[in-house]
């Protein structure tokens, strides 16, 4: 949870409302902190009926916010520390997963969760990411193990097929993960492998030009662009681009994996941001590693 908080610390002070300031966050075992300074209220202007009221208050929004919600979900008790414009200590609220009645994720000591997807896709990601798409957001949360099934869950026929998307919690960080399912293969896997470096070059010309149309129509910009290669993932021939670009809240990583197995086509896009580099390279890394086809 260090990493995730000092993420936070970031942008903090912050205003929450008129009457209320973030001022810090700390990371425990299983445990993210909010300290809180109420401006316009003393330490002893609240009495015990007031307090009890803000309790409850309290409880019930965080029950029901999708980014608390994400935390609790998986295994997180978010604690919140509150103290008067006097700098004066009013009271610490915890709300574990056992108060909004949600079971927790994960019951092992894993800091990845592993999902199986259709098409016999496994990845696995980081226990509290927020993965999109209600009906596996609601098995993931009500889940008890460190490994789900997701792949019986039907998916929207087209061109691309999204099997699932992922992203970085809490919300002011940016990680993310789509996999998508190609209809029609664009090569097999001989063809990839056999790609001469004058065709690599050829490729990565023309991609460039793609990507920076691309951005451009998304109101993005193509900063640096790494090139393309050849790679194995999974046990399976990857075609790879890498490249940078920008966006409302700073420079963005991305590499973009289309995988080719002996029937399926796979494009696997893992991105983050640059500024956020300490915090997610290993982890994109191991997402990259985890990746698998039965």
């Amino acid at each position: 949870m260090n990493s995730i908080s000092n993420e936070i610390n970031k942008s903090l002070p912050m205003m929450v409302d008129k009457d209320t300031r973030l001022e810090s966050t700390i990371g425990k075992k299983g445990v993210l902190e909010y300290h809180y300074n109420l401006l316009n209220t003393k330490s002893n202007d609240i009495n015990l009926s007031q307090l009890n009221s803000f309790t409850k208050s309290l409880k019930n929004k965080v029950c029901s916010n999708p980014d608390t919600k994400s935390f609790l979900g998986r295994s997180i008790s978010l604690s919140y520390v509150y103290y008067g414009n006097d700098d004066t200590f009013i009271t610490k609220i915890i709300v574990t997963p056992e108060d909004c009645h949600l079971i927790p994720l994960v019951k092992t000591n894993s800091f990845f969760t592993l999902l199986k997807l259709p098409k016999g896709v496994e990845v696995k990601i980081p226990k509290w990411w927020w993965v999109i798409g209600k009906d596996y957001e609601r098995i993931i949360q009500t889940s008890v193990e460190a490994s789900m099934d997701l792949s019986g869950i039907g998916i929207i026929k087209g061109d691309e097929i999204n099997l699932i998307a992922a992203n970085s919690m809490p919300r002011s960080t940016y990680a993310a993960l789509r996999i998508d399912l190609m209809s029609t293969p664009s090569s097999t896997p001989s063809e990839i492998l056999n790609l001469t470096e004058i065709e690599l070059k050829q490729d990565a010309l023309h991609m460039k030009q793609f990507l920076e149309k691309v951005l451009e129509q998304q109101a993005n910009k193509l900063l640096d662009f790494y090139g393309v290669s050849v790679e194995k993932i999974g046990g399976h021939s990857a075609y790879v681009t890498r490249y940078r670009r920008s966006s409302s809240k700073g420079p963005v990583i991305v590499q973009i994996n289309q995988i080719y197995t002996d029937s399926n086509e796979f494009r696997i896009n893992l991105s983050f941001r640059e500024s956020e580099k300490s915090l997610w390279l290993a982890i994109i890394e191991k997402i990259r590693r985890s990746i698998k086809f039965n």
